[in-house]
């Protein structure tokens, strides 16, 4: 998007470490559907309420 504004504009993308990053409900409930591993994402209760959502 800052490029499209103006060419000018450098952009520099850092990841930060896990303890410090959001995490969207969508995505784990993405992943959780296509039976990815959500371990260590979610407490222990919701790991289990999902795998019953998507029948695992």
């Amino acid at each position: 998007m800052n490029r499209s504004i103006t060419q000018d504009i450098e952009t520099l993308f850092m990841m930060t470490s896990v303890p410090y990053s959001y995490l969207s409900s969508s995505i784990v409930k993405e992943v959780s559907s296509l039976n990815g591993p959500i371990e260590g994402l979610v407490p222990p209760a919701v790991k289990k309420a999902l795998d019953a959502k998507f029948n695992r």
